[in-house]
C-alpha cells in the first residue's frame, strides 16, 4: 500500500519504503510526518517515535 484517499480522492495517508519494502515515512494528506505507528506481524511490533 502506497496511499490512503478519502471518497473525495483526497490523499489520507502517504506511505513511503526504502528499496528492501521497509516503511520508512507515513505522512497525511497536509504532508505533516506520521510519527507514531505499528508494524504488525507474526513476529515482530515496532514503535516509531
Amino acid at each position: 500500500m502506497i496511499g490512503v484517499i478519502d471518497q473525495n480522492y483526497n490523499v489520507v495517508a502517504k506511505y513511503t519504503y526504502d528499496s528492501w519494502g521497509n516503511l520508512i515515512s507515513i505522512t497525511d494528506g497536509n504532508g505533516n510526518s506520521i510519527l507514531y505507528y505499528f508494524i504488525i506481524s507474526v513476529l515482530k511490533c515496532k514503535l516509531k517515535m
